[in-house]
Parts: structure tokens; sequence; C-alpha cells
């Protein structure tokens, strides 16, 4: 027997649905990808200043080893980009988080979408099959001869 077009129609509408799943996991994947990137990218950069920082004020102290006001100065420069290196790695690690938890979000709400409407499909596949098919009368009858319940509904 050959498919109905209101069969093909349903074949299409749920292999339709699979394919909005697949990209939805597909998008959700290089969200965090790309994420993930841009905050390593991120933090090496600030720890690559850090560690110029450090030889930076080290090259000072080597050139004048006696000149305490000068060695004083430096410190507290070094000290000061320091902490603003620290809020920045802070600052960028808590927005990390909070991006990754909306894309998270999103990523489930599309793919729950996405998975409710392949169920929903594949029923209505399933159902308009099992319509058509001599086979599965008999075995829905089957079934039911061995379970009351599914009988009496």
């Amino acid at each position: 027997m050959s498919p109905t077009a209101k069969q093909t129609d349903r074949v299409q509408v749920y292999f339709d649905a699979l394919i909005k799943s697949a990209d939805a996991l597909r998008s959700a994947a290089a969200t965090s990808t790309d994420r993930n990137g841009q905050f390593a990218k991120q933090a090496s950069d600030e720890f690559s200043n850090a560690q110029r920082d450090t030889l930076e004020l080290s090259k000072k102290l080597a050139a004048a080893p006696t000149d305490a006001t000068m060695a004083y100065a430096a410190f507290m420069e070094s000290a000061v980009a320091a902490q603003a290196r620290a809020l920045r790695v802070g600052k960028l690690a808590y927005e990390h988080a909070a991006g990754t938890g909306a894309d998270v979000q999103q990523s489930f709400e599309q793919l729950t979408a996405a998975s409710r409407a392949a169920a929903e499909a594949a029923l209505a596949l399933s159902q308009e099959w099992a319509s058509v098919a001599p086979v599965a009368d008999a075995w829905r009858k089957g079934f039911e001869a061995f379970m009351p319940a599914a009988a009496a509904k």
C-alpha cells in the first residue's frame, strides 16, 4: 500500500521536528564553544598582562636597585594594576557564569519545544499508520484480550 498524501505530510512534519531539535543542539554547542573560547582568550590575555607587568617591575628594580623612592612607586603601581586585573578577571568569571546560565535556559527551552513537536508528530504519524495498517487492529485486539483494563477504555 502506498502512503497517502496525509501520511507523507505527517512524515515531513516529524522529520522537520527532528531537524529542528538537531539544529537546537548544534546551536547550543556552538554558543557554548564561542562563550568558552572568549572567556579563555580574555583570561589568558589578563594573565599574560600580569606576567608582562611583573617583568616590567623587575626590570625597573634591576635598573636602579638602590633607589628606594622609585622602588616604592613601582611597587605601588604594580599593586594597583594587579588589583584592577583581579577585578577584571572576577567580573569576567561572573559574566561568563551568568551568560552560561542564560544560554542553558534558552537551549533547554528550544530543545523542549522541538522534542514536544517531534513527539506530537510521531504520535500523529503512528495513529495514522495504525488506522490504515490491517495488522494494527489485530494486534490491538490481541493486546486488549490480555489486558482487560485497556479493553475497558
